[in-house]
């Protein structure tokens, strides 16, 4: 389950000149520290895909906190993702080269 972070927020205290705002920050740790995340997309199912471009794989975090990683080939070194048109998963990797992942409902295909 994530942890829930409070935090003074100072956007809100700059718009509106108030202190006693705060926001709630969810905070989830992934499986493999090592990954260092790099860039993240909704997936319109309330969680979202990340890519670890540490670790060479890209991790699907569901609306529950529920995490699920999947290994790319050894230093692909994912960066930017989308979500195509098409459903499917777009990496840029820092090998030059792009991966597409297929999903249907968050399963990988």
């Amino acid at each position: 389950m994530p942890e829930v972070i409070r935090t003074r927020n100072p956007v809100q205290q700059q718009l509106y000149g108030r202190e006693d705002d705060f926001c709630v920050i969810d905070a989830l740790s992934l499986p493999d520290r090592t990954g260092r995340p790099h860039a993240i997309v909704a997936d319109g199912h309330d969680g979202c895909w990340i890519s670890e471009w540490g670790n060479s794989r890209v991790a699907h975090v569901t609306a529950d906190g529920r995490v699920r990683e999947i290994a790319l080939s050894s230093a692909s070194e994912p960066h930017g993702l989308t979500i195509g048109r098409d459903g499917a998963l777009w990496l840029a990797l820092e090998t030059g080269s792009v991966a597409r992942i297929e999903i249907s409902n968050n399963a990988v295909v």
